[in-house]
């Protein structure tokens, strides 16, 4: 009986020494730099700030203002700017007369607002600069045409803003050159009569051929 008491004893220790061991072993602290490092981990790095734009423009005075494919009122729009945002201001145009125009740049669009609604801060020795409507006095004609339903007045650029070249008579033919919409409606329509190139409001010309408007060049 004893000699067993003695035997079980033995292995009671024998098991504490063991588990005393373990626990010291894993209590001690790893060395740094003994595990080697992963040949196929990355480094991510940090994200950096966009840096602000030179010249900025918020909206004011409106929920949403119209971003133009030109400096002026019947250019075809191709995005709102609204209000509480910020654009970039890439350049300035003031061809139309009334309100200077400032080119603005986003994620989603570039393009033309008027200056009566925009607030602008940064540098504001913006540059000067054009737009598509300076390289399309010259279009070439296609086989478009149609006759004014009204006297029309035949302007330089696609705005009531501008001075008129000439007054066209009513059942005047013109060839259609191409146009310019906002939503879903065709506001403009750039014409010829004769030597004469300009604009006229769209809703006032019958177009008679088998082509048709959406066919042309939108501007």
């Amino acid at each position: 009986m004893m000699k067993a008491l003695r035997h079980i004893f033995t292995l009671l220790i024998g098991f504490l020494l063991l588990v005393a061991f373990v626990a010291s072993v894993l209590a001690q602290p790893v060395p740094i730099g003994t595990i080697p490092p992963n040949p196929n981990t990355a480094l991510t790095p940090y994200p950096t700030a966009t840096p602000r734009p030179a010249t900025v423009a918020t909206v004011v005075g409106v929920n949403g203002l119209a971003v133009r494919t030109g400096p002026y009122l019947g250019a075809s729009m191709v995005g709102i700017a609204r209000r509480g945002r910020e654009y970039a201001v890439l350049a300035q145009n003031n061809h139309e007369g009334q309100y200077t125009w400032y080119l603005l740049q986003s994620e989603a669009f570039t393009g033309w607002a008027s200056g009566r609604f925009l607030q602008l801060s940064g540098d504001l020795n913006l540059p000067t600069k054009g737009s598509i409507f300076d390289e399309i006095d010259n279009a070439k004609d296609f086989t478009v045409r149609g006759r004014l339903l009204d006297t029309l007045n035949l302007r330089p650029r696609p705005t009531e803003r501008m001075p008129r070249i000439a007054t066209l008579p009513w059942g005047t033919e013109v060839t259609v050159l191409g146009y310019t919409m906002s939503g879903n409606v065709i506001q403009w329509l750039h014409v010829r009569s004769g030597d004469l190139v300009g604009w006229v409001t769209a809703p006032f010309v019958n177009v008679f051929t088998e082509i048709g408007i959406r066919d042309l060049p939108r501007r």
